[in-house]
């Protein structure tokens, strides 16, 4: 009896850690009522043939595009209900919803649902209804009380009562197939099939070499040919069990029911429950569809999912498989075992899978392991984040404290305690030692120091050195936080590069070459992205977000199949050599996470590449990964004119504009649905411009206003989540149509009256029409004008009164401490200094209150002395200019607003943000003013009114819309947590 407990509590814990292993691959991403979905409930998901996704929730139909939903409900949207049971979109591109109410169909053209009123409907109880297209045109609808026929119309074709409640439905040659019988559009009953046992009912079907397979509720799969059903192969019972929803997709079984959601793998026999770990909100699985894209969406009591399918390529080792802390921070390989060093130790994974870790001395687990790599003679170098140097040897598993080499080498550094690695390698009987406060070479039992500034030539150019490299041609470079510097043998010296002098921020914690660019070095930095340094120039050129990169922050760089492959904060990305084309990986197409450390990277010599960080690391050969052939279509989401709203129109319509209203808004998508916020775009507006706007996945849209009379053409081109750019634009064609007087045969008439001899009146209307836009500019002149006259007045108040005052205090104290006695004198220096703070706070106020350069030297002046100003408050953050417009010719009051939105967004970020860097944008284009502050900070919640913001003490983002609508301008802000803010208004010239 014993040993059957044992056995069968050896099989179920074998089994539960398989489940465990294939659950952690497993990852969903939640969409929920933060998201715009209109109600949590989410009863049915389709797809259009746009590529849109459609909901059906307890509150109405949704239309998502992947950032934004459009919701359609009771009253303008014609829902009979907001209770959306089920919802279809068939061939024609008509979208269908079974709701509480009744049934309803949305038209392209219409933009509304509209009732299907039929008897036949309510007779058959269509509050729980499956749909499928029909091969002769129409849909046919499986309901509670029988099945239907409905021509494209909507008129009833033909009615089956009493047939299978509800059942699901698949379509196999002119039959249609429901739960144990089949129906025909010549035959009155549903006809029983031929069948190998008992009929229950199936819960999923799916077309395979031009039959149907389906599963059955006892676990059967059966095979349909024709008429006769065929027994194909049994599941085990508990995998299908009391599973209302059903999907089979390549290699996958997806079971969901109201006690949570199983995922059934028939390679493996394998059955996972799908837990809250791996983003499962809710229990009660509702609804279950794959889109276009191979991704599955999940709907439950909570909301929606969707899980992505990972691409080939690619294999993860997460920590859940046994590596350590939680983040890996360096690799290596001896033979077919990876070698993996982390907070918490050292890990060895074998070629089977299995994982062991090793405990070395009780001084190294204090610390965390930040290098590995291989020592001549045998065995492992390891570098410390504290406590320096340590050999390890594979063979016994033993760890040998480097004592000696730690004491001299610190003594070399002049470092007495603590001594972080950063890099270690030997070669040719050197051994290079890279730490947090300079560089050791041990050589011939000596060792020689390297500081910054320090030890012949020009020295290092920072005393943190984070990676040595040996070029192809034996020439050795070190990375530093101050650059790149070359070493000089015959000197025994270093000499720094150019990239110190090119970069801003020359961070450089990677170095690689390339066989595809012989003679250039390649640069992984943190703030200047990837950059390619020339030698026998000393020239630095670099590729940033603007170029494709998925961030500026670069870690790794390794070579691989003609192309350089990028680890960065924000994925893998893959630039190639020869276009300079960049591909985006994220932890959505298979890897570990979107995280690559700063020295964890590794290239085997078959080479293979492996990058890790937080989670574990990602192995992959760079000649079996190839970026997602899908090219999104960039589908118009929303289209504004004036106080109308058009949720319908596609490329290649036309948008016509009144005559008084000459401006429109676009918001548009490129329908990948992996990572939306990744896709990136171009837009134009031909003839008006020329040249490619860009923009992101956060908020993509497009605006317009004082059209002159014309016709254009709006243009934009998408990406998918890796970068890859659809081949054509999609297109909206706008026409503006001139006014009466703008019609060029009534201005030849007027000509013609001119010279007839009515000029006179003429000219009286136009001197007439002068005078009051004079007039009127000469109002807002003196109103502008007359505010910062006040404000002026008040500037100078402070300046000529409390300043001066603050100046004779100041005096004051100077006296008083040459008066009072030594003991005292430190007492009255310390209220000096507290004056003096209260005087440089004053004058800073003084140059918020004035803006000299507005009026004389444009806005671009103004915005740029407030970003000085900024940058004295906060110098760790980089202020980056992109000032393209000067704004001398824009009106005075427009270039108060503009600087003073600048100002009130600048002291955000320095009071909330945390931001490392902040972009200015000055631009106009369309008549329109367009101001732009973006910071990469910890970012915010925008669904938070304007109240809150205000109760929160954050009067700044309420003041600059006020500022905005004040001219007849918007303004708008963008942020969600953890992906910074940006600020955008546009002021009407």
């Amino acid at each position: 009896m014993r040993v059957w407990i044992l056995l069968a509590t050896c099989v179920f814990a074998c089994a539960s850690a398989v489940s465990a292993q294939t659950a952690g691959t497993v990852r969903l991403r939640h969409i929920g009522l933060g998201d715009g979905l209109p109600s949590p409930r989410v009863f049915s998901i389709t797809q259009d043939s746009l590529g849109f996704l459609w909901v059906g929730t307890n509150d109405g139909v949704a239309r998502y595009d992947g950032v934004r939903f459009d919701v359609w409900q009771e009253g303008e949207g014609g829902l009979p209900s907001n209770v959306v049971y089920a919802v279809h979109a068939d061939a024609t591109g008509a979208v269908w919803a079974a709701t509480e109410g009744g049934l309803a169909r949305l038209t392209r053209a219409a933009d509304r649902f509209e009732e299907v009123a039929e008897a036949a409907l309510d007779s058959l109880g269509v509050t729980a209804v499956r749909f499928l297209d029909s091969d002769a045109g129409g849909l046919w609808l499986s309901a509670r009380e029988g099945a239907i026929h409905l021509r494209p119309d909507g008129t009833v074709r033909r009615v089956f009562q009493g047939g299978p409640t509800a059942s699901p439905m698949v379509r196999v040659g002119e039959a249609v197939w429901l739960r144990d019988c089949n129906l025909t559009l010549t035959t009155d009953t549903c006809r029983p099939a031929q069948t190998d046992g008992p009929e229950t009912a199936p819960r999923a079907g799916w077309i395979e070499d031009g039959a149907l397979r389906a599963v059955l509720t006892d676990g059967r799969v059966v095979r349909v040919d024709g008429r006769e059903r065929r027994l194909v192969t049994r599941w085990p019972l508990d995998v299908v069990g009391r599973s209302s929803q059903t999907l089979v997709t390549p290699g996958r079984a997806w079971l969901g029911s109201e006690s949570g959601l199983r995922l059934y793998l028939p390679a493996r026999d394998t059955v996972v429950a799908i837990e809250r770990e791996a983003g499962l909100v809710g229990r009660d699985v509702m609804a279950l569809f794959e889109d276009r894209q191979g991704g599955v969406w999940i709907g439950t009591e909570q909301g929606l999912h969707r899980w992505t399918p990972p691409r080939s390529g690619f294999h993860a080792v997460t920590t859940a498989e046994g590596l350590g802390d939680g983040r890996v921070n360096g690799l290596t390989t001896l033979g077919d075992d990876v070698w993996v060093a982390t907070n918490g130790g050292l890990f060895r994974r074998r070629a089977d899978g299995s994982v062991e870790g090793y405990r070395t001395g009780s001084d190294l687990n204090q610390s965390a392991i930040w290098r590995v790599s291989p020592a001549e003679g045998g065995g492992l170098w390891l570098g410390s984040k504290r406590s320096g140097m340590w050999r390890f040897w594979p063979e016994t598993g033993r760890t040998e404290p480097a004592d000696l080499l730690n004491q001299t080498l610190g003594s070399a550094l002049q470092v007495q305690n603590s001594l972080p690695i950063r890099d270690i390698v030997e070669r040719d009987g050197r051994l290079w030692v890279a730490t947090s406060y300079g560089m050791g070479l041990r050589e011939n039992e000596q060792w020689r120091a390297f500081r910054e500034g320090e030890g012949g030539g020009d020295g290092l150019a920072d005393a943190a050195v984070n990676v040595i490299y040996t070029d192809r041609s034996g020439r050795v470079w070190v990375g530093s936080d101050g650059g790149l510097d070359r070493f000089f043998p015959s000197k025994n010296a270093f000499h720094r590069t150019g990239v110190s002098r090119d970069l801003a921020t020359p961070i450089v914690w990677h170095v690689a070459e390339s066989p595809a660019d012989p003679g250039a070095l390649w640069l992984a930095t943190v703030g200047s992205g990837a950059c390619r340094y020339v030698p026998a120039t000393d020239e630095t050129d670099c590729l940033r977000i603007a170029d494709g990169l998925p961030s500026n922050v670069v870690h790794r760089i390794e070579a691989g199949d003609g192309a350089l492959w990028l680890g960065t904060d924000r994925g893998i990305a893959r630039l190639d050599l020869a276009t300079r084309d960049v591909v985006t990986f994220s932890e959505a197409d298979g890897l570990h996470g979107d995280i690559v450390d700063l020295m964890s990277s590794h290239r085997d010599a078959d080479g293979t590449i492996r990058m890790g960080g937080p989670g574990g690391y990602t192995a992959f050969r760079p000649t079996e990964v190839r970026p997602s052939t899908f090219r999104p279509p960039v589908r118009f989401s929303q289209v504004e004119r004036g106080s109308l709203v058009h949720r319908s129109m596609a490329s290649g319509d036309t948008l016509q504009l009144a005559p008084s209203g000459r401006r429109f808004a676009v918001r548009f998508a490129a329908l990948d649905y992996t990572r939306p916020r990744r896709n990136r775009y171009r837009y134009r507006l031909a003839p008006l411009e020329t040249a490619w706007t860009e923009t992101d996945g956060a908020a993509p849209e497009a605006r317009y206003a004082a059209l002159p009379p014309g016709t254009y053409t709006f243009e934009v081109v998408g990406s998918n989540h890796a970068g890859v750019f659809a081949p054509e634009p999609s297109r909206l064609h706008v026409e503006v149509p001139p006014v009466w007087w703008e019609r060029r045969a009534v201005q030849g008439l007027l000509g013609l009256l001119v010279l007839a001899g009515v000029g006179g009146l003429g000219w009286v209307s136009v001197r007439r029409s002068e005078r009051r836009r004079a007039d009127a500019a000469e109002v807002a002149r003196r109103l502008a004008g007359s505010r910062e006259a006040e404000r002026i007045r008040l500037a100078r108040e402070l300046h000529d009164g409390t300043m001066q005052h603050l100046y004779r205090v100041g005096h004051d104290l100077d006296r008083l401490a040459t008066l009072v006695p030594e003991a005292e004198r430190a007492e009255v220096s310390t209220v000096r200094s507290t004056l003096d703070e209260a005087s440089d706070e004053l004058r800073s106020v003084l140059a918020d209150i004035r803006l000299p350069h507005v009026g004389t030297f444009g806005a671009a002046a103004a915005v740029r002395a407030a970003a000085e100003r900024f940058q004295r408050t906060a110098p760790d953050v980089e202020v980056v200019l992109a000032l393209d417009a000067d704004g001398r010719r824009w009106p005075v009051e427009v270039q108060h607003a503009a600087t003073r939105i600048v100002q009130e967004a600048l002291a955000n970020v320095g009071r909330h943000a945390q931001a490392a860097t902040v972009t200015l944008r000055l631009g106009e284009r369309g008549g329109m003013a367009e101001v732009e502050v973006a910071d990469d900070g910890r970012g915010f919640d925008t669904h938070i009114s304007d109240v809150a913001h205000v109760r929160g003490d954050h009067f700044g983002l309420a003041g600059l819309r006020e500022r905005a609508d004040a001219l007849g301008g918007r303004a708008e802000v963008t942020s969600t947590p953890g992906t910074g803010t940006r600020v955008r208004a546009w002021l009407p010239l």
